[in-house]
């Protein structure tokens, strides 16, 4: 009921992070698949993928933290998302980009001014292949 008053006409739900996947939300997902929901996850893709049928999987790889990803997002999640801090991250969103070859977001740290001119140009360079994704609630001072 909550999920319906907040969202009013919205039929998708996300779950993000922390990261979803050390929870059971069977239950939650089987009752808002119920009440017609579509069912997003965002992970870091280091643990197996659940069974609760999420419509559409983004992948954040948490490579630079010791995380390994998983072999079933590399072929069937729908996009990756990358956090960009400096031009080492963007290295690894481009190797990623061509290895998976999905949409591939680039989303830089909006706390660093320079990383956010890093990813603009990148997107501009490679126009066909990544997206630009900001944290608008970091860069409004939304908390």
């Amino acid at each position: 009921e909550e999920i319906g008053r907040v969202g009013g006409g919205c039929r998708w739900v996300c779950f993000t992070g922390g990261e979803p996947t050390i929870h059971d939300l069977q239950g939650l997902c089987e009752m808002l698949h119920a009440r017609g929901y579509h069912l997003q996850m965002e992970t870091n893709g280091t643990r197996p993928r659940p069974d609760w049928g999420i419509d559409h999987v983004t992948v954040s790889p948490k490579q630079p933290q010791g995380g390994r990803l998983h072999p079933w997002y590399e072929g069937n999640a729908a996009e990756f998302k990358y956090v960009v801090d400096d031009e080492a991250d963007l290295a690894r969103a481009l190797d990623g980009a061509r290895r998976h070859g999905r949409t591939t977001f680039v989303q830089p740290n909006a706390l660093n001014p320079a990383a956010v001119a890093l990813c603009i140009e990148a997107v501009k360079a490679d126009p066909e292949r990544l997206r630009l994704s900001l944290q608008t609630h970091k860069l409004l001072a939304i908390r």
